[in-house]
């Protein structure tokens, strides 16, 4: 589908707005969104006991460790980690809303730990039968884009269920929004979005495996551990922007650290 045909299909569904304003916006030519990556905020994780006590009765076995008070293995559901991505968006047009499409995530956890990377596609509101959709054929693709906005085939290797969209923060929890919607940046608005995902457990704390071994040594042997958990963000949004069609906003490296629970 050529960038022509997705933006008369674009500007066709868009809201009803001031028609001289839309007008003048295309006479104009429309002006591209722009954003970057407030913060990452870790929403839910295990404590450091439960990652200590996984760990433990892996390599020890439940005997050995209840001596130490890491008998008790804790549920899949205890060691997820659901992270909040935040960005600071901005739509510098009179009249037309611009709609966050798509989003591509590479993410590394632990120093040293392989990148991996997920494209995720949102749905329109409008369309009550989409779901979204993880690496769908031909998604996260521009036709323009900032200079060095990361593609598909920039940032791996790729790891097989990375993340997966959350549907709450915490079980039970609202979100507050439909967490695989478009963002739509209104005219002239600026909005932080947030997108909470869901890491796969089993591949946090396998790439922790080096970390939690000598972590368990040191409870073992009477010691005090306090453990963090160093990442980095990278990759691209992805707009639908009228008369311009898809367009790829970078944002990152952003890395930093999040500091896990004593308890």
């Amino acid at each position: 589908m050529s960038a022509r045909l997705i933006s008369l299909l674009l500007l066709s569904a868009l809201p009803a707005v001031s028609g001289c304003a839309l007008i003048e916006d295309i006479a104009d030519g429309v002006q591209l969104p722009s954003g970057a990556m407030n913060r990452v905020d870790l929403v839910r994780a295990p404590t450091t006991n439960q990652m200590l006590s996984w760990s433990c009765v892996e390599l020890l076995g439940s005997a050995v460790c209840s001596t130490v008070g890491l008998g008790t293995v804790p549920s899949t559901q205890d060691l997820l980690f659901s992270f909040d991505l935040v960005f600071d968006l901005s739509n510098p047009n009179d009249a037309i809303p611009i709609p966050l499409v798509e989003l591509l995530l590479g993410m590394s956890v632990f120093e040293g730990a392989n990148l991996g990377v997920a494209c995720i596609s949102f749905c329109d509101p409008a369309d009550e039968a989409c779901q979204p959709a993880l690496d769908a054929e031909g998604a996260c693709q521009a036709e323009q884009s900032t200079e060095g906005a990361p593609a598909v085939g920039d940032l791996v290797p790729t790891v097989d269920e990375l993340v997966d969209l959350a549907n709450n923060v915490l079980e039970g929890e609202d979100l507050g929004y439909e967490n695989g919607d478009f963002r739509y940046i209104e005219p002239l608005g600026t909005m932080e979005a947030h997108i909470q995902f869901d890491l796969a457990p089993d591949l946090v704390l396998g790439l922790a495996d080096e970390l939690l071994t000598q972590a368990v040594d040191d409870v073992v042997a009477g010691e005090n551990v306090q453990l963090k958990i160093p990442y980095a963000v990278e990759g691209s949004m992805f707009f639908d922007v009228p008369e311009n069609g898809r367009y790829a906003l970078g944002f990152g490296p952003f890395a930093d650290q999040w500091a896990l629970d004593v308890q």
